[in-house]
């Protein structure tokens, strides 16, 4: 196996979103004691599960903040057109 490193964050992007590139072990078990097994260490199903849960949280947690900031902008915009 080879080791490429780069800082390039467009070759970042597509080999951490690629998933033809194999991880070495090593690599991930160490990544895994700092991180935990998170979705940046897990490969494969697994790490598709833990995908498909951050998006849920994700979006749920920004509906309802954007549901907060409207009824706000609301509030605001009748204040303003008030005075």
């Amino acid at each position: 196996m080879r080791t490429v490193s780069t800082i390039d964050t467009k070759a970042l992007n597509h080999i951490l979103m690629n998933t033809s590139y194999e991880r070495p072990e090593s690599g991930r078990y160490n990544l895994s004691r700092v991180l935990g097994d998170g979705v940046l260490v897990v490969e494969g199903e697994k790490h598709r599960q833990q995908v498909c849960s951050l998006k849920k949280y994700l979006n749920n947690k920004f509906e309802s903040v954007i549901n907060h900031r409207e009824g706000s902008w609301y509030v605001l915009t009748l204040t303003i057109h008030d005075r």
